[in-house]
């Protein structure tokens, strides 16, 4: 009898994104992955956010039941599957999951000024009228944040937290 052979710790994915094909390695999380922990904010992503998203307007918002999603007019978007932390016209909110009165729709047509890390653990977005997002992660081997730059030479360009 043929002893079988573990599975590949990686998987070659290509696949169709808005007419784009997008190829990427997705890592499998198994036994050997439990003590692996999601990486901590690092200052080289507040260069990539101002770079790409300065002064670019939130076109877009969505809420599901565990995430928090916010879109850029050039199609970045931040997700968040972990806290969330809304200072909007002076009040602070929190969201970690399901639906919420948190009046959200305050963010869109907002434009960011800089984004800020008031600790490893969290990204904060700042807009020009002063309202901010706090996106919060936490050191576990599930993703909390996911960042979408888009597409770069057929490449998805995405970055976990």
């Amino acid at each position: 009898m043929q002893k079988k052979s573990a599975p590949s710790p990686e998987l070659q994915l290509t696949f169709l994104v808005k007419d784009a094909m997008v190829s990427g390695i997705l890592k499998r999380r198994n036994d050997r992955d439990a003590d692996r922990t999601m990486e901590k904010f690092e200052t080289s992503i507040l260069e990539q956010l101002d770079r790409e998203c300065g002064g670019e307007e939130i076109v877009s918002i969505g809420l599901s039941r565990w995430q928090f999603q916010l879109y850029f007019a050039n199609s970045v978007h931040i997700s968040a599957e972990e806290q969330t932390v809304f200072c909007l016209d002076g009040k602070r909110y929190v969201w970690s999951e399901g639906a919420t009165n948190i009046p959200v729709g305050l963010l869109i047509g907002q434009h960011s000024a800089r984004f800020e890390l008031p600790s490893p653990f969290i990204l904060q977005a700042c807009f020009v009228s002063g309202d901010s997002l706090e996106f919060h992660t936490v050191e576990s081997n599930w993703e909390c944040i996911q960042i979408h730059f888009g597409s770069k030479a057929g490449v998805e360009d995405v970055k976990v937290f």
